[in-house]
């Protein structure tokens, strides 16, 4: 685990030197390797970054660089690299560079999903953390609607006068067993999503910072803002749709564009059909 700076709920903003990977600012892929749209693997992060820069103008400039790190000759390279692909299936030789899934997957007109990340040794455990995070938000929220019909339930019982004495005792003693047993899994579920987000009860773990690149900020001010139990479904999208779309788009955009001026009749509006 690297060391964080975090920060104690109502005390003073801690900051940390922006750490990880940066997209695009690999060279060409070798052999067996993941694509170079993804972060450097030096420093493979173990866990989500967790680092704050210094203010908007630290996110500002920090985000101004990681777009001018996706240079004109990086996306040459990509060019270059769908004309071999394209040049490869068109002899129908096989190609020795190793492409990662997610990203064959947007060059195909499709959106990457977070388990096509499963094996990409650049980005260490983040895609694995982020599914988590998911389930557990999708767990919280699914044990929340249970307590709220289990609810509802008893009220509509407790307001029926229609039923006979001893039916309606009986509805009522299910329908409060109901509700007592959706109230311990709302709150099991809400206690592991908050264990998941605060270490040692009072120290936020994540911030609105993208997962792969901590010097790059998920919405306006988002270096500065915690995730907690109530924006962390927010968090979620935001950092899914950077991590499969936004950090490698204009790379999957050239790869594209390289491939099409070889193979112009297999690159379509995307779907499964397409190689």
């Amino acid at each position: 685990h690297h060391h964080h700076h975090r920060r104690r709920k109502g005390s003073k903003r801690a900051s940390a030197g922006a750490g990880g990977g940066h997209e695009g600012s690999g060279t060409a892929t070798c052999p067996g390797e993941v694509s170079p749209f993804l972060p450097s693997t030096r420093d493979a992060p173990a866990t989500i970054p967790r680092s704050r820069p210094h203010g908007h103008a630290a996110a500002r400039s920090a985000q101004n660089a990681e777009r001018a790190a996706v240079t004109r000759e990086v996306l040459e390279r990509f060019e270059l690299l769908g004309q071999l692909y394209g040049k490869a299936i068109a002899d129908a030789r096989t190609f020795p560079v190793v492409l990662s899934a997610p990203f064959l997957r947007l060059c195909m007109g499709q959106t990457p999903r977070l388990d096509d990340f499963h094996g990409v040794k650049a980005l260490g455990s983040v895609p694995q953390h982020l599914l988590e995070l998911t389930e557990m938000v999708a767990r919280r929220d699914a044990a929340a609607h249970r307590l709220s019909v289990a609810h509802a339930s008893l009220a509509a019982l407790e307001g029926d006068t229609t039923q006979g004495a001893a039916r309606r005792a009986n509805a009522l003693v299910m329908a409060r067993a109901e509700v007592s047993e959706a109230l311990q899994e709302s709150a099991e579920a809400m206690e592991r999503l908050h264990n998941a987000l605060v270490m040692d009860g009072d120290m936020y773990l994540y911030s609105f910072v993208a997962p792969s690149n901590p010097r790059r900020a998920l919405r306006p001010g988002g270096e500065m803002e915690d995730v907690t139990t109530e924006n962390v479904r927010a968090y979620v999208m935001y950092a899914t749709q950077y991590l499969c779309m936004t950090s490698m788009s204009r790379q999957a955009a050239a790869f594209r564009q390289g491939f099409s001026t070889v193979c112009a009749s297999l690159v379509g509006g995307g779907g499964d059909d397409v190689p």
